[in-house]
């Protein structure tokens, strides 16, 4: 959500096409929308970006931002997960 937010606020979409899921140890997530893009070497992080990139940091993962002005952002997220969380199997409440 904090992504869809955060992109949002930067450029308008009007769909936000978003992927979850386990990939080699890893886990991800990504979300796309097509607003307005912005150049994110002249922005920087906002602070929503600057704390989802703290806490996937703090876990050992990143956050990648790409952004075209005039086109679209993506926002994705990786974290390394160990293989005895993947051993564990579902969660069940």
């Amino acid at each position: 959500m904090r992504a869809g937010s955060a992109t949002s606020r930067r450029s308008p979409p009007v769909g936000w096409p978003a992927g979850c899921g386990l990939h080699v140890g890893r886990l991800a997530f990504d979300i796309t929308d097509d607003g307005v893009g912005f150049d994110p070497a002249a922005k920087g992080y906002g602070t929503g970006m600057q704390g989802m990139a703290d806490r996937l940091a703090a876990l050992g993962g990143e956050l990648i931002v790409r952004s075209s002005p005039g086109k679209w952002t993506t926002v994705k997220g990786r974290v390394p997960v160990r293989a005895a969380v993947l051993d564990a199997g579902p969660v069940t409440p």
